[in-house]
């Protein structure tokens, strides 16, 4: 069962990295 939260939080770390460097790629800043 402890496996399954650990890949639960993992996913949803990645989603959160993915979502924010799309967001900072989208700043004029961020190139």
């Amino acid at each position: 069962m402890r496996l399954v939260v650990i890949m639960m939080v993992g996913v949803l770390v990645c989603l959160g990295m993915m979502s924010f460097l799309q967001y900072v790629s989208e700043q004029p800043w961020g190139q």
